[in-house]
């Protein structure tokens, strides 16, 4: 297995080598879409501990389960020196203290940002939250200092003041700047597969969004699926990975009551989705509340069969 492992190594391309070799596709939790709806978790310390604690408890450590994700909602501004600056009602202490307690429980951290001047959402906050375009050496750093393990970039806000950014030149930017710290990371790009990602990307980061945004509904498991089929050759532990975006395995937090789960799927359908996402090669990064799961979930998520079929150490996927 040593010897297999150095030889896929040995193969990566050297733009990837600087990041973490990501020899199988990752596994994880997700924010966004488990305290409330879709984009509208409040995502503060108290929940990132409270999952690292269930992840640890509930058998998605043991299954594989390794990263504990924070998407855009975290930050807040930049000071005068344009360091990024957390939301301090969120994170009143500060980020390190949470990744610490998450790499104690032995997971790995990872975090949002955006290619562009500002993220996606605002989280219901009267601001926009800065993006890194401008700052992305400076981000990086600063992430490093954290002791982040994962950096997804977006791809919102990239038109401005008459310019279009080049998501070729800002994630090998970003990719560049990553490898300038001291610190290995697993990079996701996150440009929705308007261009591509699956062809190029590979030079510059671990997976990449290969199709739109999944939402709780058949319609759009549908949809990426189709999307994806053939897509699965470009994927391999010597490129990358495709990233068919978040599992919604049980359902997404009701609208307006965020302490019920409101399935938009049926069950048989969450099983279609968690198979097809697996042997598809994409990342399982579940985004809804697994912090007391459901037998739904527990039979899905924890299926050690589909799991072994995703993480196949030789990158052999069914559907290419």
């Amino acid at each position: 297995m040593l010897a297999g492992r150095l030889v896929l190594l040995l193969s990566l391309p050297s733009a990837l080598l600087a990041l973490v070799p990501a020899l199988t596709p990752p596994m994880g939790w997700n924010t966004w879409c488990t305290d409330g709806s879709c984009g509208l978790d409040y995502c503060d310390a108290k929940e990132i501990m409270s999952i690292a604690d269930a992840m640890e408890s509930n058998g998605m450590k043991d299954a594989g389960y390794e990263y504990i994700n924070l998407d855009d909602c975290w930050a807040d501004h930049r000071d005068d020196s344009g360091t990024i600056v957390p939301d301090k009602n969120r994170f009143p202490d500060g980020m390190v203290p949470v990744i610490d307690y998450v790499h104690s429980k032995g997971f790995k951290f990872g975090l949002y940002t955006d290619a562009g001047i500002y993220t996606c959402s605002s989280g219901e906050r009267p601001h926009k939250i800065p993006g890194s375009y401008g700052h992305y050496q400076q981000d990086a750093s600063t992430y490093a200092q954290w002791g982040v393990d994962y950096v997804k970039m977006d791809w919102c806000n990239t038109e401005f003041n008459n310019t279009k950014l080049d998501p070729h030149k800002q994630y090998a930017e970003m990719s560049a700047a990553l490898d300038n710290t001291t610190r290995n990371f697993f990079f996701n790009s996150c440009e929705w597969g308007v261009d591509n990602p699956w062809e190029w990307m590979w030079q510059y980061a671990n997976s990449w969004r290969s199709g739109p945004d999944h939402h709780d509904n058949w319609d759009s498991t549908e949809r990426i699926i189709e999307h994806n089929v053939g897509l699965s050759k470009y994927a391999g532990p010597t490129k990358g990975w495709n990233d068919l975006d978040f599992l919604m395995t049980g359902g997404q937090a009701c609208k307006d009551d965020h302490t019920k789960i409101c399935p938009g799927q049926t069950d048989t359908e969450y099983r279609t989705e968690f198979s097809m996402w697996a042997i598809m090669a994409s990342s399982l990064l579940v985004a809804t509340d697994i912090s007391n799961m459901s037998a739904t979930q527990k039979e899905i998520l924890l299926n050690e069969e589909i799991i072994a079929v995703n993480q196949d150490s030789l990158g052999n996927h069914v559907l290419n």
